[in-house]
């Protein structure tokens, strides 16, 4: 293994002696986190002795040692900050590479030209965390829509009671910036802030789903609170990492929204939601009426329909 030329055979000593108990904690403390994944002070113990570890073999000009904590650093980084969770799959991969070093400081000892590749162990652990990082754009990538959570009992029962409230829900989505490394974190933020204001009725992802580190870089809230949109979204964006608050009007969607089909230029929708909020049903027909002459569609509340009918 290339060492600096000013390094003497005392620093060297010196190094040996420090190298081999971080090794020992290392080994002692990754089997421990196994079994305590939610044990931050073992985690930030792991983490900082890697730390040290990569800055003293760097210093002494140890590439391979340093290369190798360095990544291992990143993934416990990453760890620490809740954004990768413990799996078996990360404590193999960082047990793979603490052998590694263990391999690469008995070369150093002996005074042996290092043969190890730790390419294979760097790729180990960045595989881990792309493991992560696809579950979690996946998350959000699924069939499931805000529209059909919202279309559970519980929420369509409790939408019924705030009507009668007169309070008006929100269809709020919230986008990070694609290069956050805390979506989970963030999007908890985002739910807290939103609590505080009012009522989240459902998520996409959902709480659960956060929690379980599945959260991408959108967060989209059936919200219902007195709270204007100014006061939403500027609690929203005092969130880190958000670039992007939209809030709209609530109304369940059977359909993505799109443009209107091509070569129907006359072919528009009408929302009456938030015009006609508070109108009689007569007068929610009269205000349709006024419009449907250049018009061929109309989007009208069903409640409303069906006192129409």
């Amino acid at each position: 293994m290339a060492i600096g030329s000013d390094i003497n055979a005392d620093d060297l000593k010196v190094f040996l002696q420090e190298a081999e108990g971080l090794l020992d904690t290392l080994d002692e403390d990754i089997i421990r986190l196994e079994q305590e994944v939610d044990n931050k002070e073992l985690l930030d113990g792991i983490f900082r002795v890697a730390h040290t570890l990569k800055g003293s073999s760097g210093m002494l000009g140890f590439e391979s040692m340093a290369g190798l904590t360095h990544e291992m650093e990143d993934l416990l980084d990453r760890v620490r900050r809740g954004t990768l969770p413990v799996t078996p799959e990360l404590i193999d991969a960082l047990l793979m590479s603490l052998d590694g070093l263990k391999v690469l400081k008995d070369s150093l000892k002996n005074e042996e030209e290092a043969t190890l590749d730790i390419a294979p162990l760097v790729a180990a652990l960045k595989d881990v965390m792309k493991e992560a990082d696809d579950a979690a754009e996946g998350a959000v990538a699924s069939n499931e829509t805000l529209d059909m959570r919202a279309s559970e009992a519980a929420v369509v029962e409790r939408l019924g009671e705030l009507a009668s409230e007169g309070v008006s829900p929100y269809r709020v989505i919230a986008t990070l910036d694609p290069e956050s490394e805390w979506t989970s974190v963030r999007s908890f933020q985002m739910l807290n802030e939103l609590s505080s204001l009012g009522e989240t009725l459902a998520s996409l992802p959902s709480e659960q789903e956060i929690e379980d580190e599945r959260a991408g870089y959108t967060l989209e809230v059936l919200f219902a609170g007195a709270a204007d949109r100014d006061t939403i979204e500027a609690a929203l964006a005092s969130v880190a990492d958000v670039i992007s608050v939209v809030i709209e009007p609530w109304e369940a969607r059977s359909e993505p929204a799109g443009d209107p089909p091509q070569g129907e230029e006359n072919r528009r929708v009408i929302d009456l939601g938030t015009e006609a909020r508070g109108k009689s049903p007569k007068a929610q027909l009269e205000m349709a009426s006024a419009k449907i002459e250049t018009l061929q569609t109309v989007r009208i509340d069903v409640d409303t329909l069906d006192d129409l009918m």
